[in-house]
């Protein structure tokens, strides 16, 4: 079990309390892009600040590929892609 408080950066933190409004007291789930998850619960959401309080790592939904992949596509002439 984990316990401590993580502050977020700037840019997720505006996106966290402008875009989704979370505020203080909601739970949720965070990453940290390495394939950890985690229980959280907002302790303090302001507009360019925010800070959560980690409690429990939890197994990831879906584990993140083994490969790398990169998906294109390709430009089709005149009004085609439209």
């Amino acid at each position: 079990m984990v316990e401590s408080a993580v502050e977020l950066p700037e840019d997720e933190a505006i996106h966290f309390s402008r875009v989704l409004r979370l505020t203080r007291g909601d739970q949720i789930r965070v990453f940290n892009g390495r394939g950890d998850e985690w229980d959280a619960v907002v302790t303090e959401a302001h507009k360019d600040r925010a800070t959560v309080h980690l409690q429990t790592q939890v197994p990831p939904a879906s584990p993140e590929p083994r490969v790398e992949m990169t998906l294109a596509t390709a430009i089709l002439k005149g009004d085609k892609m439209d």
